[in-house]
């Protein structure tokens, strides 16, 4: 199995569009504005003074002109059959508003811990998501008013958790969401979830999980999930880490 970072033959075989957050309003960037356009066949850009991935997901989603779209880092790449690998999936689940896939490592190998068998998901199966490996229907998203929560994300008030809140209001909007046992993209090896026990990670999972399941529910989801990561957590941060996730 090859995976690569985009070339401009197959970005050629769909429309890139480019959110771009400037802070710093003095900086010029028409010359690399220039010269990705003479690499990709269709480009647009939507430049944003104000900062979170959240918000730039959403800038994305409004201002996008295909019907399907697929969030991308800046830093993953995806299989060199991408386009038919959504061709076929589309085809074979014509009633799904979003199709969930696998991401790999460097080295081919899977980027988390995935099931074997495709299955639909659940508002518990989705806390699990992840925002680069699904392609989704925009023109449902903009019909039921479906976004991501700026609350949550990097640069947002909390910095992760706005998968599952997304995935919870899509199902929630009557759409259908199937997870796909199939590479789709590659993205380097990182441990950005090893600081789940710190004070604003912890508070993210504490509102997540009553924004997907409800007060009550999400209350009892909160306490499960700390006590079962209790013993990760350094010894120094479990008090506080315990009554973040109970308290809140």
């Amino acid at each position: 199995m090859t995976f690569s970072p985009p070339k401009a033959a197959r970005l050629n075989q769909v429309q890139l569009l480019v959110i771009h957050q400037v802070l710093d309003s003095s900086a010029k960037y028409e010359i690399a504005y220039e010269r990705l356009r003479g690499l990709v066949g269709a480009v647009d850009f939507v430049v944003s003074d104000l900062k979170g991935l959240s918000l730039s997901r959403n800038l994305a989603i409004r201002n996008a002109k295909t019907k399907y779209i697929i969030f991308s880092d800046d830093d993953n790449g995806y299989v060199d059959d991408l386009v038919q690998v959504c061709e076929r999936s589309l085809k074979a689940y014509p009633g799904f508003q979003l199709l969930s896939f696998q991401i790999h490592d460097e080295k081919g190998f899977p980027f988390k811990e995935y099931s074997d068998v495709a299955h639909p998901f659940t508002l518990r199966s989705g806390l699990r998501l992840s925002s680069i490996e699904f392609l989704v229907d925009r023109e449902f998203l903009i019909d039921h008013s479906v976004m991501f929560d700026e609350d949550f994300g990097l640069g947002a008030l909390y910095p992760s958790c706005e998968q599952p809140i997304f995935l919870a209001d899509l199902l929630r909007a009557g759409g259908q969401a199937q997870y796909l046992p199939i590479p789709f993209a590659y993205h380097p090896k990182e441990n950005s979830g090893d600081d789940f026990y710190t004070e604003l990670n912890a508070l993210a999972r504490v509102n997540m999980f009553r924004k997907v399941f409800g007060p009550r529910v999400g209350r009892l989801f909160a306490v499960i999930f700390a006590l079962k990561k209790l013993r990760a957590v350094p010894s120094g941060f479990r008090a506080a880490f315990l009554k973040r996730m109970i308290v809140g």
